[in-house]
């Protein structure tokens, strides 16, 4: 399984991700699945072959067409050229799929999840396995990955949080909870799970990957936010309010 999570705010963007790819049952290992080319941001949720490939194709279209210092990529004119990069690596693996139970898109199918920007700001890329392609900067969010519907659910409780209302420290902080949330959800049999990876970028200031001390702070951050709300749930109802009512609510022993 895997799970990407990309954010898009006002003046910033955030892509984080688990790391654990599965070969078999037993063979389990880390992987880097995002990275960057010509000024994009990218993540891949399917086979590590394909990934490859991709990335190749991607880096040589992106050059050729916007060149490698781009410091903005128009959105409609980065969605073609990424559509033309992705069919034929696709159409390639597909073609060469052996024939098993299970259909080629369960096997071989991912989803390209890309973040760039413009004139007008940062944008949120999905490329299926169709190569169908589907703008989410409006939502501020799009999860991909077999473990995609888990990080919905995880920033379900977060909401309230709107993407493009949050600074980059807090923007890092919920994606970073929003993938720690399905590692611990879905980590052992499901395989989710590995280091995270979190990139993020604002204009002027490039793509930059997270480093050891960083994922320190924001695993001490996620600490204290949830302290934070643990202790804000007492408030709730006031100081010795939850008990008061917890004692109303229990019935009388039935008499003979």
């Amino acid at each position: 399984m895997t799970v990407i999570v990309g954010f898009v705010g006002a003046e910033c963007a955030v892509m984080a991700s688990d790391s654990e790819s599965t070969e078999s049952v037993h063979t389990r290992f880390d992987v880097d699945k995002i990275w960057t080319s010509g000024n994009c941001l990218l993540g891949y949720s399917g086979s590590g072959a394909i990934r490859g490939a991709l990335s190749v194709s991607i880096d040589s279209k992106l050059k050729t067409a916007f060149g490698e210092d781009a410091e903005e990529i128009d959105r409609w004119e980065a969605r073609s050229a990424l559509a033309e990069a992705t069919k034929p690596v696709l159409e390639q693996f597909y073609k060469e799929f052996v024939p098993t139970t299970q259909p080629v898109d369960s096997v071989l199918g991912g989803t390209l999840l890309v973040i760039g920007r413009d004139s007008s700001g940062h944008w949120l890329l999905e490329i299926d396995s169709h190569c169908t392609t589907t703008f989410y900067e409006d939502r501020g969010l799009q999860a991909i990955g077999s473990g995609g519907p888990a990080a919905f659910i995880a920033h379900g409780l977060l909401r309230h949080y709107q993407p493009r209302d949050q600074t980059m420290e807090q923007l890092r902080l919920i994606a970073y909870r929003t993938i720690k949330t399905c590692i611990d959800g879905l980590g052992g049999a499901f395989g989710v799970g590995g280091q995270i990876h979190l990139w993020s970028c604002r204009p002027g200031d490039g793509y930059r990957k997270a480093g050891t001390e960083l994922l320190e702070d924001l695993e001490e951050g996620l600490t204290k936010w949830i302290t934070i709300e643990r202790e804000s749930l007492s408030e709730v109802f006031g100081t010795g309010v939850a008990e008061a009512g917890a004692k109303e609510g229990v019935p009388e022993a039935l008499t003979e």
